[in-house]
């Protein structure tokens, strides 16, 4: 049974709901670039480039010559005629859970079209403070630090090392018995503390100079003192330009992260979520084996697209007994409304719970396990204000929902033609030999069928540009990680001799 800590009961109160996470985004744009039609369907300008860059190519197309970009888009195009055979009202792409993977992936883009709408359009820069902070962004800081609560302590602190100029180090270890004193190297990076960033990189310091106290958060405070540093200046206006674009990004994530925090208070005002304990702790004792023991193995079939499902499906299996006799019971409630253990399960396949931590141990499941389940809530009511703004209607949200039906259609086309011609255990040993002896021959005909129905913009196509850059790219802390769905490895082609051109 997972130790019921007491930290963990004495969450168990009422929850505000105002922790946020952030995705990588893509942007509006209603008039893309056709680069292909297949039939009903249109591969874009935007999705051609996601799924060529921020996916893993496999190695037959992996550069960026003209051959490479053939390829890709004969693969693309390869992956609607798989979804234009398989029909789109087969009984695969029309199983619940299927229908209900793709709403997630829905859901989740439009409330990524929600930040940008709430945030985006209100982040004002202060570009004067930016080109004032490249003269010190280039510096590693090497520090030593104290974190200090007490504010009497910081007042007397201060007193000693700030104006009476007493030794740091001393004062610490002899007034304050600290053992050893802190100590770190600080660049500049978006994963450091604003304030810090603030204070480190806007202003010349000398060595040994001690800075505090700095307030970090409510009841935090910082000294450092700056040991040294090594400077490494941008000599180049291209370097300039490189590192006053690094600056701004990092202050809109920060300027980001703080508009919507507050967008998210409003949102949340005055819903709070009360746990049942004696359900929670049941329900955690059911589900938190199979959480334990699947975190890398989830990460990994997430990646896979819809198999995920099939596979969450089995291993909740062995505990169904004890999830059906609790089903029924209140597991929170929250806005005047109860949430039954079958509601919110019921809810968590179409958000899958995803953990803060990426590692804990067993006795801080149920902890982690509340905070994954206050997540949850906070993006339903989150995907409550993107529908009430008809954002389950945007082109681009269309657009990406139609790429992952057709891509999960395709990958179960796939898997039935391997499993028809027994060669699915060989695909995962020499999947190339597989994809040249099979689909390629087999997506020919398909070319060759549908070719009256093939419209490609080569004008366009020949615009491209590619990167040889081997990258895969997730969304930071969200459901569903993957930002496009892996490449298709469906075919070799590397010619465009079929269809004709888009008008």
């Amino acid at each position: 049974m997972f130790e019921r800590k007491k930290h963990i009961v004495k969450l168990f109160n009422t929850f505000s709901l105002f922790s946020v996470i952030f995705f990588l985004g893509f942007t509006q744009n209603s008039d893309e670039t056709i680069i292909a039609r297949v039939g009903d369907k249109t591969i874009s300008l935007n999705e051609f480039i996601r799924r060529a860059e921020y996916t893993v190519r496999p190695v037959y197309c992996r550069n960026n010559t003209n051959l490479d970009k053939k390829i890709i888009l004969n693969s693309l195009i390869a992956e609607k005629l798989l979804a234009l055979t398989a029909g789109a009202d087969n009984s695969f792409i029309t199983k619940s859970e299927v229908e209900t993977f793709l709403l997630g992936r829905k859901e989740q883009s439009m409330r990524l079209f929600l930040y940008n709408d709430e945030v985006k359009s209100k982040i004002r820069l202060d570009s004067t403070k930016i080109y004032n902070m490249l003269k010190y962004v280039g510096r590693k800081y090497q520090v030593s630090y104290v974190n200090l609560q007490d504010t009497l302590v910081v007042k007397q602190l201060e007193e000693e090392v700030i104006k009476n100029k007493f030794n740091f180090e001393k004062i610490l270890t002899e007034n304050y018995n600290l053992k050893e004193i802190p100590q770190k190297k600080v660049a500049w990076s978006n994963l450091e503390h604003p304030v810090i960033l603030d204070v480190l990189f806007t202003k010349d310091y000398t060595k040994d100079e001690v800075i505090g106290p700095i307030k970090v958060d409510t009841g935090q405070f910082m000294f450092i003192k700056i040991n040294g540093w090594i400077d490494s200046p941008a000599l180049t206006e291209m370097k300039t330009q490189e590192r006053f674009n690094i600056v701004k990004d990092v202050y809109e994530q920060i300027q980001g992260k703080e508009i919507f925090e507050n967008y998210i208070k409003h949102v949340m005002h005055g819903k709070e979520l009360v746990f049942n304990k004696e359900k929670f702790f049941a329900l955690a004792d059911i589900v938190g084996p199979i959480y334990m023991q699947s975190q890398n193995e989830k990460e990994e079939l997430f990646k896979k697209g819809v198999w995920n499902y099939k596979n969450e499906e089995m291993k909740y299996e062995s505990v169904k007994p004890g999830l059906d006799e609790i089903k029924n019971e209140t597991l929170f409630t929250i806005d005047n409304q109860s949430w039954t253990v079958e509601k919110f399960l019921a809810e968590t396949r179409r958000h899958p719970l995803v953990f803060r931590e990426k590692s804990f141990s067993k006795t801080d499941f149920g902890f982690q396990y509340q905070l994954a389940i206050l997540d949850m809530v906070r993006d339903f009511y989150l995907t409550n204000e993107a529908y009430s703004r008809a954002y389950d209607k945007l082109p681009e949200v269309t657009r990406d929902y139609q790429m992952w039906k057709d891509n999960v259609n395709a990958l179960n086309e796939k898997h039935k033609i391997l499993k028809e011609k027994n060669q699915d255990s060989l695909y995962l040993e020499n999947y190339l030999a597989v994809v040249e002896q099979t689909f390629n021959p087999l997506i020919d005909s398909l070319q060759k069928k549908y070719s009256n129905r093939i419209f490609i913009n080569v004008e366009a196509f020949n615009k491209i540009k590619l990167t040889n850059i081997n990258m895969a790219a997730t969304y930071s802390s969200s459901p569903f990680p993957q930002v496009v769905p892996g490449f298709p490895i469906i075919t070799t082609d590397n010619k465009l001799d079929y269809g004709g051109p888009i008008k």
